[in-house]
């Protein structure tokens, strides 16, 4: 297998990340959390984008997606996931607008919003959004389903394997998150498995499509839910 175009593909968004990364690191950017402001450091940075590429490498040579081919392709394939993506941030706005999920968590952390103000918020949810999809999704499908198989090069062990890691991993950030809102048991409800369908969306666009999928649907839905839509709401 030829891993190199996966690996290519993802550079672009790390360099994206980076220079976003880059240029918070020149401003002194409000942000709702100390844990945001340490992980968007370019030291704790570099290191997710170098793992990162890893995970590429590693999923182009098993070989389980098609990626487009050609600039057409690849632009109604970026059209798609940035649609799906803008889709599932309207249905977080609404969630919000319903339940007053941000004004919850906020309340949980002690801090005013859990959103970052324009133009902070639009270069924090760039490197936010290669990050997670990184760390989250990336590196330990590529990293399993890579060594499963080699184990087992034969049969439908990998596929198996990439749908076992994809549930447990589908669940982090719903349990991660969700855990601010243990005595909202609706809204608890709810926003899990939001983020859970929301991210087996992601595992099987990977699968299917390769790591530019996933990104382009998570960019754009931080893009409506981080940036647009969510500080709006969470104000009112």
């Amino acid at each position: 297998m030829n891993a190199w175009p996966a690996v290519r593909t993802y550079l672009v968004f790390a360099l994206f990340a980076l220079v976003a990364v880059l240029a918070l690191s020149l401003m002194d950017p409000p942000y709702p959390h100390p844990s945001q402001a340490e992980s968007l450091r370019l030291q704790a940075f570099l290191p997710v984008i170098a793992l990162g590429c890893l995970g590429a490498w590693l999923f182009g040579n098993i070989g389980l997606a098609i990626q487009p081919q050609g600039w057409s392709a690849w632009r109604k394939r970026a059209a798609k996931d940035i649609a799906i993506g803008l889709a599932f941030g309207l249905v977080a706005a609404l969630l919000d607008w319903t339940f007053g999920v941000s004004s919850l968590v906020a309340k949980e952390l002690g801090v005013a919003s859990i959103h970052m103000a324009l133009p902070y918020s639009a270069l924090a949810y760039v490197a936010g959004a290669v990050a997670v999809e990184t760390l989250y999704r990336l590196i330990p499908i590529s990293l399993t389903v890579w060594l499963v198989s080699k184990l087992r090069p034969h049969g439908r062990a990998t596929i198996t394997a990439f749908w076992i890691v994809a549930v447990l991993t589908s669940f982090i950030e719903p349990v991660s998150q969700t855990a601010f809102l243990a005595s909202q048991p609706v809204p608890l409800l709810s926003l899990g498995l939001f983020i859970f369908i929301f991210n087996m969306t992601g595992a099987w666009l990977l699968m299917r499509h390769g790591v530019a999928s996933p990104l382009f649907m998570r960019l754009a839905f931080y893009a409506i839910w981080h940036v647009a839509l969510g500080p709006a709401i969470a104000s009112t």
